[in-house]
């Protein structure tokens, strides 16, 4: 069997947050970044008690409102996406050695009125996530 998990998260900072923050005091940023960690991490936790047993391929869908997004800008809330993942304990660690080489990022348009979220997908088999990135890009 072939295993596909989706996590959906509130979107955490984006790149250009996580830099106005530490701009602020470096202190201010470091919890800042333990207090949305830890708040993924049980969210995580009640979407998925327990520890994944395979590899994943990682998809991950990140909500955007305006075209003017950078797209560089919106991964790095990933930061703390994957680091609440390990923290939940789904992962063992988010490193190459515990994940596959391989790291889709979807930006999703979402109206004005929408909450603004982040959808991790985490896959055991090739063929599946290659068929769900193939329909993303083909959208």
């Amino acid at each position: 069997m072939n295993r596909q998990i989706t996590l959906i998260f509130d979107r955490p900072p984006t790149t250009n947050e996580i830099l106005n923050t530490a701009r602020t005091h470096r202190m201010v940023a470091a919890i800042d970044k333990q207090r949305l960690t830890l708040r993924i991490a049980q969210a995580a936790k009640l979407q998925y008690p327990c520890k994944i047993e395979f590899k994943p391929y990682l998809l991950a869908e990140i909500g955007y409102r305006t075209n003017s997004s950078d797209i560089d800008n919106l991964t790095g809330c990933l930061k703390y996406v994957m680091d609440g993942v390990v923290k939940a304990g789904i992962l063992d660690n988010d490193n190459l050695a515990h994940t596959r080489n391989s790291l889709y990022v979807h930006a999703r348009k979402t109206s004005k009125n929408d909450t603004l979220l982040v959808q991790l997908k985490l896959f055991e088999s090739a063929k599946d996530y290659i068929e769900q990135v193939s329909s993303l890009i083909e959208g």
